[in-house]
Parts: C-alpha cells; sequence; structure tokens
C-alpha cells in the first residue's frame, strides 16, 4: 500500500499535492507550496482550467522550477476548447530522460484523475 498521494504506475512514483521546499537565490529556505503532480522527483506538473493559458501561468511554472531546484515542468490546461500542453525546462543541457517519457506523463495525469 503506497502513502496516500503517492501512486506507482509503469515504474513512475507519482505524487498528488507533494510540498516541495523553495528557496531564494541566495539558497535561504522561503516556504513550500505543493506540486499538483510530481512526477519521479524530477518533474513537476501544474494543472490549469483556463480559457487559454497566460503568461502568468507560464511565469508561476517557471518560478517553481528555479525556486524548488527542479529541472522540468509541464504546464496543462483542460479549460480551452482544445487540450493544451506546453513543457518548460531551466536549462538548455541535454539530459537522459526517464525511459517513462510520455508514459509517465499519461500515468501521472491518470493517477490525478483516477485516482
Amino acid at each position: 500500500m503506497w502513502p496516500r498521494g503517492v501512486h506507482r504506475h509503469l515504474n513512475s512514483y507519482v505524487k498528488q499535492q507533494h510540498p516541495l521546499k523553495v528557496y531564494d537565490e541566495d539558497g535561504t529556505l522561503i516556504g513550500e507550496y505543493a506540486a499538483d503532480l510530481l512526477v519521479d522527483n524530477s518533474l513537476i506538473v501544474e494543472l490549469k482550467a483556463a480559457k487559454t493559458l497566460a503568461d502568468e501561468h507560464v511565469a508561476q511554472l517557471l518560478g517553481y522550477l528555479k525556486s524548488s531546484r527542479i529541472e522540468h515542468g509541464l504546464l496543462i490546461n483542460f479549460g480551452s476548447y482544445k487540450f493544451e500542453i506546453k513543457k518548460y525546462a531551466l536549462s538548455a543541457v541535454k539530459t537522459q530522460g526517464h525511459p517513462g517519457g510520455i508514459l509517465a506523463l499519461f500515468s501521472a495525469l491518470s493517477a490525478f484523475f483516477c485516482g
């Protein structure tokens, strides 16, 4: 049995509303925020239900990535007439992806919506 809010799908660990420590530029801990979904402790997924993704949504996710020291994030909008998904990375350095890749994303969404 996994702890509440933690799911294991297709060799990926998905946590819902997982608290992440937030640091400022000099490394001082300034608080916590809860990621909508955290996949394998390396991907923040922020879910929106808006008419369209706005600059504020992007700024929010980039701020979360920078302050939590996590490199990759997805911004997903279900509120538009068409499904929107955007991936963001803090560095231009190419990293070895998790073998689950897109499967981890769908696993995360399944965990969030299906429990």
